[in-house]
């Protein structure tokens, strides 16, 4: 009875897995007939059949049916749909791009400047979770970190004012991350108590200006000198209401008391956003200190406006 349990179980796998490849196949011929359907100019018919295969295919025929749909809409001139594919796609992967291959110059411009409008708001939210992973000692920091690195090397993401700032603090958390996740030399029986290698390997080096934060043994935070801020014009609606706004600036501040970084962390107002980044790197501050020795810290500064 157990032998017949076995055969059984054994069967069941068997079909699983037939059920698995069989589905594998059909998304890759589902996707291979809507490439020629596309190819030929049969644009609807291409579009619904890649909407099925959107749900139904595995990850790497999802992806480049999702490239397909927009190729499909932008054939079909249905610009605000193409744009709305390209923002799912772009937020899933901002590192994809289609291919020579795959687009038309002038398909693959349209996607490209889709992607660089999101870029800015893909490498502020790609450095609060690195950020939020280091803060919770998650040793996937560095990897995230080490991504918006590569998200801020990319040609065009350089060309986008305002994101270098995102650079300076990554590669500072990334750089205190890795020290964190190197494992502390175990001792062991050797003589003195010393470890065979302890005398040629020496423990890992630290950065050589670290950030530090508020709550850390021995450091006192900076102290603001001068801090003005813009002059702020809220639309007549604000006034009568009486709206407030307010937002928060990380701002890393180095061992001299000057404003090395800034960015915005939760945004105070779109138009006044950038206008307080660039009059934020201005502030002066008495630097924050650790035992007695000035240090680079990142403050948190909240930023209210109220109409007057």
């Amino acid at each position: 009875m157990a032998v017949t349990r076995m055969t059984g179980s054994l069967v069941v796998v068997f079909l699983l897995a037939g059920g698995l490849a069989h589905s594998a196949t059909a998304g890759q011929e589902g996707l291979a007939h809507a490439k020629d359907l596309y190819a030929s100019a049969a644009y609807d018919e291409a579009l619904a059949l890649l909407d099925h295969l959107a749900s139904d295919s595995a990850p790497a025929e999802k992806e480049e049916a999702a490239e397909y749909r927009v190729f499909c809409l932008l054939a079909l001139q249905r610009s605000d749909d193409a744009r709305t594919a390209i923002d799912a796609i772009v937020r899933d992967d901002p590192f994809r791009l289609p291919t020579d291959s795959q687009a038309s110059p002038r398909i693959r411009a349209v996607f490209q400047e889709e992607r660089k409008k999101l870029l800015p708001e893909i490498v502020q939210r790609s450095y609060v979770d690195a950020k939020a992973a280091f803060d919770k000692k998650d040793p996937k920091a560095v990897t995230a970190f080490d991504r918006l690195l590569s998200l801020l090397d990319d040609p065009d993401t350089k060309g986008i004012p305002g994101l270098g700032d995102f650079r300076t603090l990554a590669v500072g958390f990334r750089d205190l991350a890795k020290v964190a996740a190197e494992p502390t030399p175990a001792a062991s029986g050797g003589p003195n108590g010393l470890s065979p290698s302890s005398s040629t390997t020496s423990a890992p080096t630290p950065p050589a200006r670290p950030i530090f934060t508020e709550g850390q043994p021995g450091v006192i935070a900076p102290v603001g000198v001068s801090q003005p801020t813009p002059h702020w014009r809220p639309p007549v609606a604000t006034v009568r209401s009486g709206q407030e706004y307010k937002g928060i600036l990380e701002v890393l501040i180095d061992e001299s008391g000057h404003v090395e970084a800034v960015t915005v962390r939760e945004s105070i107002y779109p138009s006044y956003d950038p206008e307080l980044v660039k009059i934020a790197r201005t502030w002066k501050f008495n630097p924050a200190t650790k035992d007695g020795v000035p240090i680079r810290y990142l403050k948190m500064i909240e930023i209210r406006l109220k109409p007057q």
